[in-house]
């Protein structure tokens, strides 16, 4: 399937599922992993809200730092944790298993970056304004973990949704590219419409999960 055409639903931005995440469980507290312009950190309506980025482009930036930097000396824990740094998968899987530490019970990360449009939008290294990078190979190392509940919703390049679970493993090749994401994208990344997606997220708020 060509992945072009996972990206064809109507819009629903990374900050719209943010929010909405935080209203349906009463979420506190929200840890912002990739903070750049501070466009969706300002669009985010928590009560405690934290943003780590090592860049400039931002002047309410908490920490400014690198994310493994933050992790290292953090002793909070979060109820939601966006994920958007920097855009390559072994900086990711240390991301993300940087924010499962610290995540609260019944929490959520979510994961922008999921769904690359092309092969140049998932190179590791970036060459234009829409830079995906290969995030999409780190989503797919935490498929075959059991105890995690996973999907992507087809919607601003692809959200990743995480969440302590379950979930059927994909057992992926230790070495993957692009062709391998083109041939099995909707089952590897478990892609989701935006409607099923949030009758799922229902469902698991009515699960007390």
């Amino acid at each position: 399937m060509n992945s072009e055409n996972l990206l064809g639903e109507s819009f629903f931005s990374r900050s719209n599922l943010i929010n909405y995440l935080i209203g349906m469980y009463g979420y506190k507290s929200y840890l912002e992993i990739g903070v750049n312009d501070g466009g969706n950190f300002e669009s985010v309506n928590c009560a405690y809200k934290v943003g780590v980025d090592p860049s400039d482009n931002y002047d309410k930036i908490t920490f400014k730092t690198t994310s493994d930097e933050f992790f290292a000396q953090n002793d909070n824990t979060f109820d939601i944790i966006f994920i958007d740094g920097l855009h390559i998968s072994d900086q990711v899987i240390k991301d993300i298993q940087n924010s499962l530490d610290v995540l609260n019970p019944k929490g959520t990360i979510i994961m922008h970056d999921c769904l690359p449009a092309n092969e140049y939008a998932q190179s590791r290294e970036r060459m234009g304004n829409h830079w995906n990078g290969d995030v999409w190979k780190a989503f797919a190392f935490y498929r075959k973990n059991p105890n995690l509940t996973m999907f992507t919703l087809n919607t601003d390049q692809g959200l990743g949704f995480i969440k302590r679970g379950s979930q059927d493993v994909y057992e992926s090749p230790e070495e993957l590219d692009y062709s391998f994401f083109v041939k099995h994208s909707v089952s590897l990344m478990n892609v989701s419409t935006i409607t099923n997606a949030i009758n799922l997220i229902k469902q698991l708020y009515q699960m007390g999960l």
